[in-house]
């Protein structure tokens, strides 16, 4: 990786070197749900499958509802895939 201008590689005295860091970052969520809304499919695999699967919002809406309405493929691929949970979904039904 080069540094771009101006930054500490074209400073005297200052690293001429720059480095990329990778963080792991652990977030644990309070339902299936959000871990759906927000994509994570780590997330939904720290819940029994039969909690992701049964799972419902306020509004009926399930984990897939709310994975595919937010377009994170990978989670409406373990839904589906991974948990066999019926792609034809109808909200508020199980």
């Amino acid at each position: 990786m080069e540094c771009a201008e101006g930054t500490a590689g074209s400073r005297p005295g200052l690293a001429t070197e720059c480095h990329s860091i990778a963080l792991s970052v652990m977030i644990c969520f309070e339902t299936a749900i959000k871990a759906a809304q927000a994509g994570s499919v780590d997330g939904l695999k720290d819940f029994p499958s039969e909690k992701v699967l049964s799972e419902r919002d306020d509004r009926g809406s399930s984990c897939l509802h709310w994975a595919a309405g937010n377009g994170h493929l990978g989670a409406v691929r373990y839904l589906v895939e991974q948990l066999a949970m019926p792609p034809d979904l109808i909200e508020g039904q199980s």
